[in-house]
């Protein structure tokens, strides 16, 4: 049995957890291994636990093995980092830069000033019943 079907029954259950954040202080077992094996987990764990995480990563943290289990058991029992609402706030800010950089140019005037016009608390507002709407 290979590494990567040790991992299978895992990510979908990760990809589950609670919506209430824990903070990283309240992670025992992910504060015990060392600082560029955590940093691999929270990448891992903020990519949608395996969606949206690029293949190097994944590769990397195949390679560090077993040691990292319990960390991504704890995250299943704890849920994650940060809750919806903060990524969301991260990601209005990334939003509206991209906007003022190239929206004009992508989107056209009319729209690129519509999209700005909307503000954090709009966005944060129908990114989450959206997101919980599924």
């Amino acid at each position: 049995m290979t590494r990567r079907t040790l991992w299978a029954p895992i990510l979908p259950f990760l990809a589950m957890t609670a919506l209430v954040a824990q903070p990283q202080a309240n992670r025992p077992e992910l504060n015990r291994l060392p600082r560029e094996t955590q940093l691999l987990v929270l990448e891992f764990l903020d990519g949608t636990c395996g969606a949206g995480v690029p293949q190097e990563t994944e590769r990397r943290l195949i390679a560090v093995g077993p040691q990292v289990e319990l960390a991504f058991w704890e995250a299943y029992r704890l849920g994650p980092l940060r809750t919806p609402e903060e990524d969301y706030r991260r990601r209005f800010g990334d939003r509206q830069k991209w906007l003022r950089q190239v929206g004009v140019q992508q989107m056209g005037q009319a729209d690129a000033e519509k999209a700005l016009a909307v503000t954090e608390q709009q966005y944060v507002s129908s990114e989450v019943q959206r997101y919980r709407e599924g």
